[in-house]
């Protein structure tokens, strides 16, 4: 790559790069995707677009499946906690010549406060918002945006499961009846101004580490502590057979700017 090169750099980039160098290189160089989503991201997917939705107009379109679910807890035991004046706004921002941070955040309140929605299996540990104090995703969505808050609000996906001739409209109702308002959680987060610039330094070195690259090891560490959709063509690639992957037509489909 030329030192030259203009780097745009996003969460999942920077996620990807920390984790496993040839991960990034399958993701965001060959720009290769799985032809089946993974399904916990479809998840995710599902649910972030039935509650931008819900906070545009009180409604959802339901689907018939555990999202629908989510949603609803999702309006019955966070949405009143939170003010949303805008959903799913794009940010590109200049971080040194050459080197921009782009990405898309769930939404933005009074005061430029910064709101983003997840989910996740099981309850949030005591030592959730510990973690999220150095989440990169977080600050990168602060620096994005030049916020230093961010309301943080996570929504548990069921933990029960489809039994044995169940139909999946009865699996759907007590998907709904599962919910109260302890499988919802919403944390506030604040950085300093002396903690961003931190971060925009070391968002810096790490694209100029990837404008120099040359070698994209694998990191055999991450692929045990973490399932990796790219496992089956990590070690031969060959891209004339990419069986079970395609090429995306860019490097952040869900991405305008």
């Amino acid at each position: 790559m030329s030192n030259n090169k203009t780097i745009y750099l996003t969460a999942s980039q920077v996620r990807a790069y920390k984790s496993c160098r040839r991960l990034y290189e399958l993701q965001f160089i060959d720009c290769l995707k799985p032809i089946e989503e993974y399904e916990p991201y479809a998840v995710g997917r599902n649910y972030h677009s039935k509650i931008s939705s819900i906070v545009k107009t009180g409604e959802f379109e339901k689907t018939n499946d555990k999202t629908d679910a989510m949603a609803q807890a999702f309006k019955n035991f966070i949405l009143p906690k939170i003010v949303c004046d805008k959903t799913e706004t794009e940010f590109k921002t200049r971080l040194c010549q050459g080197i921009y941070l782009k990405g898309k955040v769930d939404g933005i309140s009074k005061g430029n406060i910064v709101i983003e929605h997840k989910t996740m299996y099981g309850a949030a540990g005591e030592d959730f918002e510990e973690k999220l104090k150095i989440d990169d995703q977080i600050m990168i969505y602060m620096i994005g945006t030049g916020a230093n808050e961010l309301i943080y609000t996570v929504c548990q996906k069921p933990t029960i499961k489809l039994r044995q001739n169940e139909s999946n409209e009865d699996y759907i109702k007590r998907c709904y009846e599962w919910y109260d308002e302890s499988k919802t959680s919403i944390y506030k987060i604040r950085k300093t101004d002396k903690e961003l610039a931190e971060k925009k330094a070391e968002l810096i070195r790490i694209a100029k580490e990837i404008r120099r690259g040359k070698y994209w090891h694998r990191n055999p560490y991450n692929c045990k502590v973490l399932a990796c959709v790219y496992d089956k063509i990590c070690e031969n690639y060959n891209p004339a057979y990419m069986a079970g992957f395609i090429k995306k037509e860019k490097v952040n489909e869900e991405l305008s700017v």
